[in-house]
Order: C-alpha cells, then structure tokens, then sequence
C-alpha cells in the first residue's frame, strides 16, 4: 500500500503544480545539495573523507536521463497515515513542503534506502568507535541492527526488488542507475545532519555526537555507491 500510493503521486498530472512547485532535475539537485554540505562543513570544520567521495561519485554518476512528477520530498512511513476498518489503507499523506517536479527515481530511492533487509551488509562501527562516546556508538548499533523502520526486515515483508517491480508497473518506467539513487539519499541525509550539527555549534547547544552519526551514513552511502549494498 505504501508503494501504491507513491506510484499513484508519481503519475498525476504535473503541468497543474508549475505555479507551486519548483522543477529540480538530477543534475541541479546534486548540486544544491553539494553546495548545502559545503556551507555546513565550513561552519562545523568537520572533514569526513567518505562524504567527499561520495560527493564526486554522485557528480560523475548522475544519470543523464530523467523523467517528471510530481514528488513528495520525504516520502516514509512516519507522514502516511493509516485507516485500519475493513482492512488496511492509506488515509492520508501529511508534510509536503519540500514537494517539487523531479525524477521520481530520487523518491523511489529514498524509501528503498531506508527499506532495509536482514541480510544487509553495514559499515563497521568498531572501525571508529573509539572516536566517540560510548553513548552515541551504543545508540548507532542500535541503529545498525533495526535499521530505522524494523517492520522492513522482519519475515513476511516485502524486499526491495518487491517494490521496484510494482512501482515500475504502475508507472510504466524503469528505474535504472540504483546505486545512484539510493547513494544520493544516504548523501542528502548526512548533509541535513552536517547542517543540524552546524546549527548546534551556533547556538552553543551540545554537538558531540553528531559527527557519529555522519560518518556512519556517509560509509554508508560509499558501500552502496560501490555495490556493496546490492539492491
């Protein structure tokens, strides 16, 4: 039903949406995004060697093919809302200020990004452990073990190729160029969170655990980036 109702989103009628959202392809949001981390990472004077890779992947590997819908901007579980009598359906879509035109293979990569399985290979967090409190390293294997909706590794739920096929049978496209996709969304997460991490240092409030949890998604994102990851 997730997956229903993105497909169902991402195959409205854009042109009625030119005068209220803006129109963003690959290329320009790669770029945005760049530009976001840099503002951040100059504030926060934080070097994290494998967000910079991923940084030039992204811009060597954007794809040069696109398509245009209408995209929520963070499409996930905790802004659908469910009605349960007579079954299970969705209610309702909630929180749609960043909604825009772009390829909806960003929106599809960005819930199969979260979407994670059992068997999912993760970056090592012992390999920096000793860098930061044990506070912050015990919440990250947490993290490590659940993923961040619990429910998608469990038996009985539907994997990743499960939604690709019926994503690009309701809406006719193929979604090619994953590890871009899906890196991209692990790259624009750790960039939201260089940029709390700088709004921390601003207003004095405790910052320390926030390159933690950075470089985590930043490893992340280079393990799928290099397929390790596989879809």
């Amino acid at each position: 039903l997730l997956v229903d109702t993105l497909t169902h989103l991402h195959t409205v009628d854009v042109d009625q949406f030119d005068d209220i959202c803006e129109r963003v392809r690959p290329t320009e949001q790669v770029a945005q995004t760049l530009a976001q981390l840099e503002d951040a990472t100059n504030a926060t004077e934080h070097d994290c060697e494998s967000l910079w890779w991923v940084a030039d992947w992204l811009e060597q590997n954007t794809p040069e093919r696109s398509a245009t819908a209408l995209v929520h901007g963070d499409y996930e579980p905790d802004n659908v809302f469910w009605t349960w009598s007579d079954g299970p359906r969705v209610s309702a879509v909630v929180d749609w200020e960043t909604a825009m035109i772009r390829d909806p293979r960003t929106e599809l990569g960005n819930l199969l990004f979260y979407w994670c399985a059992a068997t999912d290979p993760s970056p090592s967090i012992d390999e920096f452990a000793d860098q930061h409190s044990d506070a912050v390293i015990t919440e990250l294997r947490r993290r490590d073990q659940r993923g961040c909706w619990s429910f998608t590794s469990e038996p009985g739920s539907a994997g990743r190729h499960d939604l690709v096929s019926q994503w690009e049978r309701t809406t006719g496209l193929e979604y090619d160029n994953d590890r871009f996709y899906r890196s991209f969304s692990a790259f624009m997460l750790a960039t939201v969170w260089e940029g709390l991490y700088a709004d921390a240092l601003e207003h004095g409030e405790d910052s320390s655990d926030w390159e933690a949890h950075i470089e985590y998604v930043a490893r992340l994102a280079r393990m799928i980036a290099t397929g390790e990851v596989p879809l």
